[in-house]
């Protein structure tokens, strides 16, 4: 997959700017994000994306995460041949994020 294009983000800078109002997709499956996910998070599984594309914003700053970054950057990839700007993918995913949870 090419990834060159993909703006990557750290998991504390994703934190940083989640904080300041950032809002974040969640591309891992359902069975994944009842188990635990971010506060706020939009939940649309990379496999359903493309169906929903509709429900991201075309522009403006938006987190994109995974498990452990592989799938978020294949849904930048995606949104961005779909003509959507401003995606970061969170680097390591929720593996690496510190920040606050809601948990099962």
């Amino acid at each position: 997959m090419e990834t060159a294009d993909i703006h990557e983000i750290s998991s504390e800078a994703a934190q940083k700017e989640w904080e300041k109002g950032i809002p974040i997709l969640d591309v891992r499956n359902h069975d994944e994000f009842k188990e635990e996910h971010i506060p706020g998070a939009l939940l649309v599984p990379l496999s359903e994306l493309e169906d929903r594309i509709h429900e991201i914003p075309p522009s403006g700053k938006f987190l994109i995460i995974c498990r452990s970054g592989r799938r978020s950057a294949a849904a930048c990839s995606l949104l961005q041949k779909r003509g959507k700007t401003g995606l970061y993918s969170v680097k390591g995913g929720m593996e690496s994020w510190k920040g606050p949870v809601v948990r099962r």
